[in-house]
């Protein structure tokens, strides 16, 4: 083989290496936007993601949030009775629970003794409105009876009912107890007028007017 011929089977075998070359490269960045792609389609935007990246739904039995010291300040939670919300102070001490039960929603502000001092609910007769003291005993509430109207209740030390204050479409009535929670005078106002009587200790009426 001549010089010439061998300067130009070498420029072939370079032009087939090159060849070779470039079908790697172009074989090599196919798999990588391959790669690229599979990988957008498994962790990129999703039903629980945005088209920005950001998530829509985080699916979890409870949440926990904590402050720089790794005390909790808020927890949101599945619990056994429904789901609750319940916010901490700087001690970590429940403050604030919001509930959501088979009864239905209920929110408690709590005092920094641990005793529940107000509590919003929905109950089986109509929303309530509760108050109690620092040892947890109830002291007033207030209640939208459906389909009556509202009743307003103070209770005593013992929790035993000693007034009592009620109001319907066609009457209204005020009803004070004794200590231990017999109602003993009736006043109250129908459409055939006003009304007045008072209890024994055992229930009976011994005056009443008109």
């Amino acid at each position: 083989m001549t010089t010439e011929e061998r300067l130009e089977a070498l420029e072939k075998e370079l032009a087939r290496a090159k060849r070779r070359n470039r079908w790697s490269l172009t074989g090599a960045a196919l798999v990588f936007i391959l790669g690229v792609a599979l990988c957008g389609r498994a962790t990129g935007p999703s039903k629980a993601q945005s088209a920005g990246g950001a998530v829509n739904e985080v699916r979890a039995g409870k949440f926990t949030l904590v402050n720089q010291d790794g005390t909790t300040r808020a927890s949101l939670a599945v619990i056994e009775a429904g789901a609750q919300l319940v916010l901490y102070d700087a001690q970590g001490k429940v403050r604030t629970l919001l509930t959501v039960a088979k009864t239905g929603p209920e929110l408690d502000l709590i005092d920094a003794q641990g005793e529940a001092g107000a509590s919003l609910a929905m109950t089986v007769v109509g929303p309530s409105f509760f108050l109690r003291d620092a040892q947890g005993k109830g002291h007033a509430d207030l209640t939208i009876m459906t389909g009556a109207g509202p009743v307003l209740s103070l209770y005593g030390a013992q929790e035993r009912g000693r007034a009592s204050l009620a109001v319907s479409e066609s009457s209204s009535s005020l009803t004070l107890c004794d200590a231990q929670g017999k109602p003993r005078i009736d006043l109250g106002m129908a459409k055939t007028g006003p009304l007045l009587a008072f209890s024994d200790a055992q229930g009976k009426p011994t005056w009443f007017a008109p």
